[in-house]
């Protein structure tokens, strides 16, 4: 789960990373997280194209996602363990990786399972639409007012939406458009109300252990239910290989980004991930937006890009 910063009482930035060392200003230094952010959110993007590589060589969702998370937990979980400070939870935010390790499977099925039915550059499109649920969702409980930029940008989202999948929409699998909408909407969810848990706590912590939860909890369905289902062909292999390394690099890289840029700069940054998504789609697997299409997808990443810009606008303003 990715949470990029807050400001204390103080005024100062806290960076939600693995050390809460204050950051050098070196300008080598900006230029560098800022090159290992935008490696960060190309991996995530390339990995929903990596996944349906893996489907067409005879693999499946639940199978790519126990892969990504039992791997994700051991080689980091190692890490942890070995590092010269000791990993801790507080009691709340060790139940809270339960849950979240719940949300955080809806996602990744929900995401990953789209693109077995529908086109990669749509379940991308209706995936990245989280960050609307956030605006929502914090409105709905106090966290945060729905203003009048976070309301126009969700109509233009929604416009965009409308256009990006109209064109095709009788076409479509619903199953595939459901999975997408679920998997954002449980984004959103983990968004929303586990901000709070990765700031009193070490992500690195959090995030292998809602990955453990995950693969544990896959590893007792898949037992019942009839095995993995590895890919058969040499670029199915490549797929699920891609996916699982895609996850850990961004991942990595996204910890470190944060350790040398400010938190905000790195937020924009991973907006490049539907766009990265969409292209290597059209690259890898031949897909193709229609001109229609094409204009509701970038009215939908044009929104996400200005609600993010405009909430950095807002945050980095001093607190009185």
């Amino acid at each position: 789960m990715r949470v990029y910063g807050t400001r204390d009482r103080t005024n100062r930035r806290r960076h939600l990373s693995a050390s809460d060392s204050a950051l050098p200003q070196g300008r080598s230094q900006h230029w560098l997280g800022s090159s290992i952010a935008i490696l960060g959110a190309t991996t995530f993007g390339l990995v929903t194209t990596q996944s349906r590589l893996a489907y067409d060589g005879g693999s499946n969702t639940l199978t790519v996602v126990f892969v990504r998370a039992t791997t994700f937990a051991l080689l980091l979980g190692t890490f942890m363990f070995f590092r010269s400070r000791r990993a801790r939870l507080s009691r709340s935010g060790f139940v809270a990786t339960l849950w979240m390790a719940a949300l955080l499977m809806v996602m990744s099925a929900g995401y990953l399972g789209a693109v077995s039915y529908i086109p990669v550059s749509l379940a991308a499109l209706i995936f990245y639409t989280f960050p609307f649920y956030v605006a929502i969702l914090a409105s709905l409980t106090g966290r945060e007012p729905m203003t009048r930029t976070k309301a126009a940008a969700l109509v233009v989202a929604f416009a965009g939406l409308v256009l990006a999948l109209g064109p095709s929409f009788d076409e479509l699998n619903w199953r595939g458009i459901a999975c997408g909408l679920a998997g954002a909407f449980a984004m959103g969810t983990t968004v929303t109300f586990g901000g709070p848990v990765m700031r009193q706590n070490d992500p690195l912590v959090v995030n292998v252990c809602t990955n453990a939860w995950m693969a544990l909890g896959l590893s007792a369905y898949l037992a019942t239910s009839g095995g993995l289902a590895l890919p058969t062909t040499g670029l199915g292999w490549s797929g699920i290989i891609g996916a699982t390394l895609c996850y850990l690099v961004a991942f990595t890289a996204w910890l470190l980004s944060l350790r040398l840029v400010d938190p905000i700069r790195v937020a924009i940054l991973f907006n490049i991930e539907p766009v990265v998504t969409i292209t290597a789609a059209w690259i890898v697997l031949g897909e193709r937006l229609g001109p229609i299409q094409l204009l509701g997808g970038i009215l939908v990443i044009a929104a996400i890009v200005a609600m993010t810009v405009l909430g950095a606008r807002r945050t980095a303003r001093p607190t009185p």
